[in-house]
């Protein structure tokens, strides 16, 4: 009865070039396994349906849709309404063909239009609903409560939620599944946190933890001080702890915080170290080369690639004496963040016990 009825209305109309809008939007699944429908309609009519037809706008198709096109046309013949199928996405509204025609949206049932302005939007709302998580620098991060990047929280909450996601055999190391984490970097961009916590396999998280670090155009500690720990392997024990406090409290207020998080963060992980075969060594070979490196490798810091490693197990090791014990003096602004605060500068001093 509707293809009958269509026709009747056609009929009047098609002696003349004309277009024909197929509104896509929102259809179901159904639909969507049954889209020969387009080439059935115009199957058996007089040639002067196709024959002046100048286009078929498909407004919003599916995947689905798109691929049936695609293969479809492949065996259609040059006057197939399938060769003239046009695909229509974005603003409805400044599709030319409606926009030339007086009265057009009060011509389309309501909740077809709803439908169609709908989807018109959707693509700028998400956009503008994405968050920068990944290949952003650490000042670019939207920051929590206590001033520390939100995803980096979200993360971590990961393994307080699953503690035994901890014992996990070679964390850190073993990669998850790429295609699973691209998928789980993807929703947390769109706010889809509740994603996170279906992840099963815990070196799928622990991925997107070192990825946020890897990622970063500027390393944790900024890439022009990597060439005072090219010679950290060769220096005494004194050399080695005065390098690792310059280099500590060298560092900007929310890059101090991040680094201390991050180190209480893998405290976690040592406890269980007899589960997960990672000690401070181990963990420093996967993790200090995202947190310090030089903006581009040389031969020289190839044959020092060890350094880093050595400087990050250090201080991994020894946590509560350079971010408990010692105290980084900052201005006003960081003495909600740090220990202690001297108004008058940036040092550093022994915490009183």
């Amino acid at each position: 009865m509707c293809i009958r009825d269509s026709i009747k209305t056609m009929d009047k109309l098609v002696d003349t070039p004309y277009h024909l809008v197929y509104f896509h939007s929102g259809t179901s699944a159904l639909r969507n396994s049954q889209v020969s429908f387009l080439r059935d309609i115009f199957h058996g009519l007089p040639p002067k349906y196709i024959g002046h037809l100048q286009a078929l706008h498909i407004v919003h198709a599916s995947v689905l849709l798109r691929m049936y096109l695609f293969f479809a046309r492949a065996f259609s013949s040059d006057e197939s309404v399938l060769r003239k199928a046009r695909f229509v996405d974005g603003d409805l509204r400044k599709f030319t063909p409606l926009a030339s025609c007086k009265d057009w949206s009060s011509r389309i049932p309501a909740n077809v239009m709803t439908a169609a302005l709908q989807y018109s939007e959707a693509p700028r709302q998400q956009e503008v609903q994405r968050r920068k998580l990944f290949g952003v620098n650490l000042e670019e991060l939207e920051l929590g409560d206590k001033g520390i990047p939100k995803i980096l929280v979200l993360l971590s909450s990961y393994f307080e939620r699953f503690p035994d996601a901890r014992r996990s055999m070679n964390i850190f190391r073993i990669p998850g599944s790429k295609s699973e984490e691209d998928e789980v970097a993807e929703a947390l961009s769109r706010g889809q946190d509740d994603r996170l916590f279906s992840v099963r396999d815990p070196n799928v998280v622990a991925g997107l933890f070192k990825r946020v670090f890897r990622e970063m155009p500027e390393p944790l500690f900024p890439s022009d001080k990597y060439h005072r720990v090219k010679e950290f392997i060769k220096m005494t024990t004194e050399e080695k702890e005065l390098l690792t406090v310059e280099l500590v409290i060298g560092l900007p207020a929310l890059n101090a915080r991040v680094l201390r998080f991050t180190l209480q963060f893998f405290k976690l992980f040592l406890e269980q170290k007899v589960h997960n075969k990672m000690e401070t060594y181990a963990l420093s070979v996967v993790f200090a080369p995202n947190i310090l490196r030089p903006r581009k490798y040389d031969a020289a810091d190839l044959f020092a690639a060890k350094a880093p490693i050595t400087f990050f197990e250090n201080l991994l090791a020894n946590v509560e004496r350079y971010l408990l014990d010692f105290c980084l003096l900052y201005t006003s602004d960081a003495a909600d963040d740090l220990l202690c605060v001297d108004l008058g500068g940036r040092r550093i001093i022994k915490k009183k016990k």
